[in-house]
């Protein structure tokens, strides 16, 4: 697929690998997944209903409802709370300065 940049859609297959192999490699660490609220209408129509049972079964986590925007917060306040690390294709530059480690 095109990244999204290119008009791409964000792929919910690429999410699940790229989980798998953290897992992988650090099978002893606690993983959790944190999913913008949008990811569920931006996918494919056909990953929908694998992002759908992924929020419902707990194995995704994505924002309360009404929190659209809010999910980098949700995101790092959860690493801040386990002293976790980040693994993400966004940034966080709104964050920075109020939270040095996320450079």
């Amino acid at each position: 697929r095109p990244p999204r940049a290119m008009g791409g859609k964000p792929s919910f297959a690429a999410l699940q690998a790229a989980v798998r192999s953290l897992r992988f490699k650090h099978p002893d660490s606690d993983i959790h997944v944190v999913v913008d609220a949008t990811l569920r209408h931006d996918v494919s129509t056909e990953e929908r209903p694998l992002v759908e049972a992924a929020i419902g079964d707990g194995s995704v986590v994505q924002p309360p409802a009404g929190t659209e925007g809010r999910g980098d917060a949700l995101v790092i306040s959860i690493a801040h709370e386990v002293g976790g690390l980040i693994v993400s294709n966004d940034n966080f530059a709104p964050f920075q300065r109020a939270n040095p480690w996320l450079r």
